[in-house]
């Protein structure tokens, strides 16, 4: 049975080694995300791909693998790299459609119910069939015709030899520092469109992605303390860009068919909703997210991180 952790723990070969150890480790990393992205591939099966948490799992892999990938880009073979890094976006990406449709269909199916909610459900069902067809085309090139293997074998010539880099500790505090930096910046300039929200929070994932695989060189309070404060920042930006989504897809909805009218009224009236709380959800968190505790976090960073 596959044990997938999103905390990763170098082996005792690379605590152990007395040079190349940060290369050791970057292979060990990539293999590890990518048998995460293999594992939620070969549970994907039948026409419509109708497993919504192996989809919302395999988009969580892919960005974990390009977070790897980026972390220790500075040890690996750049066209090979930007190579694997293209094919991993291609199958993030294709599952996308499908993931956004799966979250309406969780929030129609729990909050509606008639005729009306159903029949647009089914609609929503129907164009989630056809998106599927990418991602499936995808997963036999991955799977059936074994792209997968090749890129796993293709790890160990993936990474360079660096003899200059072999305390961890301070690989991570200058590779995590761009990325705490995006973030931070991105912060202080006080977002109010969802685009500008929606860019904050993926610099945020990004961030989050690449501290799971740094957090065991740091004390526990990385992980206990500075992560789950992340958390709490991006779970908000999460709801706020959920609603907008929501409200942007059964909008579009809208213009895919000709409806009935009650099934525009009921689609209209459900766009507006989510299109409201993303409002106030909005409103809620430039307030929850003040200077003080943007500030809080940032010396709680320096504190850990940069002091370590």
């Amino acid at each position: 049975m596959v044990r997938l952790q999103k905390w990763f723990t170098p082996s005792r070969s690379v605590e152990r080694a007395k040079k190349d150890r940060v290369a050791k480790l970057a292979r060990e990393v990539i293999a590890a995300r990518l048998i995460g992205v293999e594992h939620y591939l070969q549970q994907l099966s039948g026409r419509d791909l109708s497993q919504v948490e192996g989809v919302h799992q395999l988009r969580v892999w892919c960005r974990r693998s390009e977070a790897a990938i980026k972390l220790f880009r500075t040890l690996l073979v750049k066209s090979k790299s930007k190579q694997l890094l293209t094919s991993l976006k291609l199958l993030r990406r294709a599952a996308g459609p499908l993931r956004d449709r799966d979250v309406l269909l969780a929030q129609i199916t729990a909050h509606d119910s008639g005729a009306t909610a159903e029949g647009v459900a089914n609609f929503i069902r129907q164009e989630r069939a056809g998106y599927a067809t990418p991602l499936r085309k995808l997963r036999k090139q991955w799977i059936d015709q074994g792209k997968i293997a090749r890129e796993q074998k293709r790890v160990k010539s993936l990474v360079k030899q660096s003899r200059h880099q072999d305390a961890l500790m301070p690989f991570f505090q200058s590779q995590l520092a761009p990325l705490a930096e995006a973030f931070f910046e991105q912060s202080r300039a006080k977002p109010r469109a969802v685009s500008a929200l929606h860019e904050l929070r993926i610099a945020g994932k990004r961030l989050r992605y690449a501290m799971e695989i740094a957090a065991s060189s740091f004390d526990e309070s990385f992980r206990d303390v500075l992560y789950q404060r992340l958390s709490l920042v991006q779970d908000r930006l999460g709801a706020i860009c959920d609603h907008a989504t929501q409200s942007q897809h059964l909008a579009d909805l809208l213009k895919a068919k000709k409806w009935s009218a009650a099934e525009r009224k009921w689609i209209s009236i459900r766009a507006a909703r989510e299109k409201k709380l993303a409002s106030e959800k909005i409103a809620k968190f430039r307030a929850w997210w003040s200077d003080a505790r943007q500030t809080s976090l940032w010396k709680l960073w320096s504190k850990i991180v940069e002091k370590a």
